[in-house]
């Protein structure tokens, strides 16, 4: 018979077990990275689509606003009347002609307005081919701290031996800064007397 000769000082114990499970839970683990990192990039798909969706909408969003802009632009038409565009025409041909000089307008009113009132507006009701060349139905709006202002306007205007003539007057409500509006219908004929 033979025997059996152990010469260890540890008997041979069996760790095959312990192995397993070592290389069990180091595949769970590369599994469950794996499985993490698959994760992380469906979840970056995701974000980066959703950015884009974003992205896109926005663009769409940005459009239809220049568009809706660009449409109201197109639709926006100015509606004046017969009257108002005959008055436009009329102004046109003078404007081409150079037949009225506005600037002499304006300064020939300056001169008889007083210094302490303030014209606050012009418009030019007609214009017409006169004997002594062209005449203007003007209204001239303006505002003073006294009465005496408009008073002193008509009678400068009166002095004027021409130019002016007075067809109208109106004086309004005082302001709640204490200054008086009037409003003066004026005929003017730039080719008579006055200042040349």
């Amino acid at each position: 018979m033979r025997n059996k000769l152990n010469l260890s000082s540890r008997p041979f114990v069996n760790h095959r077990l312990l192995w397993i499970a070592v290389l069990a839970v180091l595949a769970i683990s590369g599994w469950l990275s794996m499985w993490v990192a698959q994760e992380k990039e469906k979840a970056s798909a995701q974000t980066a689509e959703i950015q884009n969706r974003i992205k896109e909408r926005e663009a769409e969003v940005d459009k239809a606003t220049r568009d809706e802009e660009l449409r109201r632009q197109r639709d926006l038409k100015v509606v004046i009347s017969l009257q108002e565009q005959i008055q436009l025409a009329s102004a046109r041909q003078l404007i081409s002609r150079k037949a009225f000089s506005w600037n002499r307008m304006i300064a020939d009113i300056e001169e008889y307005v007083p210094s302490d009132a303030r014209i606050t507006g012009i418009k030019v009701n007609a214009i017409r081919a006169g004997s002594s060349g062209s005449e203007a139905d003007l209204e001239l709006k303006a505002i003073g701290r006294t009465t005496a202002q408009l008073t002193q306007t008509m009678t400068n205007l009166q002095k004027s031996d021409g130019p002016f003539g007075i067809r109208d007057v109106d004086q309004g409500q005082m302001t709640d800064s204490g200054e008086i509006p009037f409003t003066l219908i004026l005929q003017y004929r730039p080719g008579r007397g006055g200042t040349q």
